[in-house]
């Protein structure tokens, strides 16, 4: 839209005439009454275009002295004049010359560490006329990648050194980027993005049990592992029970002291002894987290653990977004299964002794709450009652909260949330994701959240209500999107240090970690990264959450 404002019809009151995308001009006449379009005929600009590029931008003057105003427009390529005789119209082009094709500025070559997945590589253009550029894919390689209209190239499967998918599986991978203008002109680069080797953990291959009998010696369990690069392996013992235990470099696991069945000295005392085997490859030690897959997993169909697939649909949200949280919602001390998703309601499923049985209708306690689009759930006590209110992010990057009340949860809107006004992004698909965390030590929890471009929002909750951090007083400054979109975050504990660190899913599924040291938070990549190996192989918008689901005292990692 580009207005402006001229008597048309000489009542003296100023009409609106306005631009727009298509190179059309739209009237709405100054009636005793307001506003009134004119459309068709009654438009007495009906019919009148500035051609080719579109973007009309009208203005009014008298060109030839007779008192009547003519109407001169730009658009994107020419500049157009129409003569107010009535009858007679007078066309003025200028001419905007031969388009001239973008030119590809950005490298020929780019390596690129395995196991990531964005910023593949970042191509860019200019172009004589400035005009806006899209993006292409070509070359023997391009199936395996993706590009954006900002030129963003990003592997669809995070590549694997020690297993090149390059089409002469040389890890060289051989793309050519093509920009492309209104007019369709073009112009291309042949791109080689070399993946190098990165050192990764090593991995445990041995069995999660073993049996021995009491007042036995010699080894009680033997550990191997394997190492993808095939380093020498040397073991560490970890877990409520290790100081009962020795490891050798060959990973033999031996009792110190021969056990007893009838006074068993582990930790609970049932003649379980529970420790963590760890291998090292001499600069990274494997990953303490597993995935559970099949029967293992407690979101699976407990009555057929084969049927995952299927089960799986039937404890997805939406079309294709789950967002989980834990929290007892019946008050039976168990943790209960909370998520949101695409459409923007809640879904429910009730922690049982058999299971997790979701809770439909009237039985699901969030039944009939609608954040809109993408709902994002996060509980926290908002009014110090002791109750749970629910906070929710959404599509366009607001916060939706409803209290929980003794009748049940009721929407706060308006002035009434204490989070109105907020917004997460500055684009209509901002989709906020909320946690809280106190980041400051006042006792009083802050609100951080996520948003679809990769940054972290920051609002500190002060005796005066909620107030954004912004530039350096945002201790997430300088996180943005290229350590992924879609950020989804949530805090804990990983080291052990009583400093809570920051975890997040992005869009294209890998779990990113920034570790809360002592002068700020610093990301861990590669091996460093207790989620390293995660990848969209298990799903792309990771919603992360931490819960211990086996009751063993560790935090376990869900992700919608």
């Amino acid at each position: 839209k580009a207005p402006v404002f001229v008597d048309l019809d000489g009542d003296g009151r100023l009409d609106l005439v306005s631009g727009e995308g298509y190179g059309a001009f739209r009237v709405w006449q100054n009636t005793a009454n307001g506003y009134v379009e004119l459309t068709g005929v009654d438009n007495p600009l009906d019919g009148i275009n500035v051609g080719i590029g579109g973007l009309s931008r009208p203005s009014f003057v008298d060109l030839d002295g007779d008192g009547q105003l003519d109407l001169v427009a730009g658009g994107l390529y020419s500049t157009t004049a129409w003569q107010s005789t009535g009858d007679i119209k007078v066309t003025i082009l200028e001419d905007p010359g031969e388009n001239q094709a973008p030119t590809v500025d950005s490298a020929a070559t780019r390596s690129f560490e395995e196991n990531g997945d964005y910023g593949a590589y970042f191509a860019s253009a200019t172009d004589p006329q400035d005009d806006f550029l899209t993006w292409m894919l070509g070359g023997v390689d391009a199936a395996l990648f993706d590009i954006n209209n900002g030129g963003v190239v990003t592997f669809k499967i995070a590549p694997n050194f020690e297993a090149p998918a390059d089409a002469n599986s040389d890890n060289v991978y051989d793309i050519t980027v093509t920009a492309s203008d209104y007019m369709y002109s073009s112009a291309a680069q042949a791109v080689a993005i070399t993946v190098t080797d990165v050192n990764e953990a090593p991995s445990v291959t041995s069995g999660a049990t073993a049996n021995f009998a009491e007042t036995g010696t010699g080894t009680v369990y033997t550990a191997t592992g394997t190492d993808p690069e095939n380093d020498n392996l040397t073991w560490t013992l970890g877990g409520a029970d290790a100081a009962l235990f020795d490891i050798s470099n060959t990973g033999a696991v031996t009792f110190k002291t021969a056990p007893n069945f009838a006074a068993p000295a582990d930790a609970d005392a049932d003649n379980v002894y529970d420790i963590i085997v760890r291998a090292f490859d001499g600069t990274l030690y494997s990953p303490v987290f597993e995935k559970l897959d099949g029967p293992a997993d407690p979101f699976v169909d407990p009555a057929d653990p084969s049927n995952v697939i299927s089960f799986v649909s039937e404890f997805s949200k939406g079309a294709d977004f789950s967002a989980p949280t834990f929290l007892d919602l019946v008050g039976d001390s168990r943790l209960d299964l909370v998520s949101g998703g695409t459409d923007g309601t809640f879904k429910v499923w009730e922690r049982t002794d058999s299971g997790y049985v979701e809770l439909i209708g009237a039985a699901n306690p969030l039944n009939g709450l609608d954040a809109g689009d993408n709902s994002t759930p996060a509980f926290v006590d908002l009014d110090g009652d002791g109750r749970l209110d629910l906070v929710s992010g959404e599509y366009y990057g607001t916060f939706k909260v409803w209290q929980n009340t003794v009748n049940g949860y009721t929407e706060l809107t308006g002035s009434d949330n204490p989070f109105d006004g907020f917004d997460a992004g500055v684009n209509f698909r901002d989709k906020s994701t909320p946690t809280f965390v106190d980041l400051d030590g006042d006792g009083r929890l802050d609100l951080v959240s996520g948003e679809y471009y990769g940054t972290f929002r920051v609002w500190q909750n002060t005796v005066n209500g909620y107030t954004e951090l912004t530039g350096a007083d945002n201790p997430f400054n300088l996180i943005d999107y290229t350590s992924g979109y879609f950020k989804a975050p949530v805090f804990v504990d990983l080291d052990g240090d009583g400093r809570l660190d920051l975890v997040s899913g992005e869009q294209y599924g890998t779990i990113r970690v920034w570790q809360n040291t002592v002068n700020g938070y610093t990301e861990l990549t590669g091996a460093d990264n207790p989620f390293n190996l995660i990848d969209n192989t298990s799903g792309f918008a990771k919603a992360p959450v931490f819960v211990d689901l086996d009751g063993d005292g560790r935090l376990d990692l869900v992700s919608g």
